[in-house]
């Protein structure tokens, strides 16, 4: 099945050097799926500076539905990037699975 998802980051995040962060947070969200994915990603940056992450990957042998993987994939992110803001915890904009 291919799944569409939307990382962004939280309100009030301003890193010196966004690069960095980028790599380093989506290394360490990517790590938690504890299997390689495998598709291609985007990154654009909304009108406040701060970038989003656009993943369209390809997950095999996955039995669960689209709430349980969004709820996940939202819980993960949140700790990787350790905002502490449950604002950011619902904001993950976009987790979808297609056939």
């Amino acid at each position: 099945m291919t799944v569409l998802i939307t990382l962004t980051w939280p309100s009030g995040f301003e890193p010196s050097d966004i690069d960095a962060q980028v790599g380093k947070f989506a290394g360490r969200w990517l790590m938690a799926f504890r299997s390689p994915l495998v598709g291609s990603w985007r990154q654009e940056f909304h009108r406040r500076g701060v970038p989003a992450l656009h993943l369209v990957t390809e997950i095999s042998g996955l039995d669960v539905d689209v709430v349980s993987l969004r709820f996940w994939v939202a819980r993960a992110w949140y700790e990787v990037v350790g905002s502490g803001d449950l604002r950011h915890l619902r904001a993950i904009s976009r987790c979808e699975m297609t056939p």
